[in-house]
């Protein structure tokens, strides 16, 4: 009868110091929670950045492609508004001359 009540005795400790060592891995997970989540926040705004950068750095160079081809576009508009010019400006003149004098 002793061997038993020793037996349940041994048992009953091997509980306690289950639940408490399951105790204690609890209160630590508990109290790893809010530095986890601190990491976890911290770890994916420097993520979030540096894809906000990657993205800046991709929509500035076509940004500044886009201003080379507009800059090209309008060149060579001017190119030819030039060249109309100096092909007609003498029949312009002449023509705006004769409508301010009426003829």
């Amino acid at each position: 009868m002793d061997a038993v009540i020793n037996q349940l005795i041994d048992l009953d400790k091997q509980a306690r110091k289950m639940v408490e060592e399951a105790t204690r891995y609890l209160n630590d997970t508990l109290g790893a929670i809010p530095t986890d989540v601190n990491q976890f926040k911290k770890t994916y705004a420097e993520e979030a950045q540096h894809r906000i950068q990657l993205i800046q750095e991709d929509e500035d160079k076509l940004t500044r492609e886009n201003q080379q081809a507009l800059a090209q576009q309008f060149g060579e508009l001017r190119n030819r508004m030039d060249q109309q010019y100096s092909q007609h400006h003498q029949e312009w003149e002449d023509a705006l001359f004769a409508r301010c004098l009426g003829r």
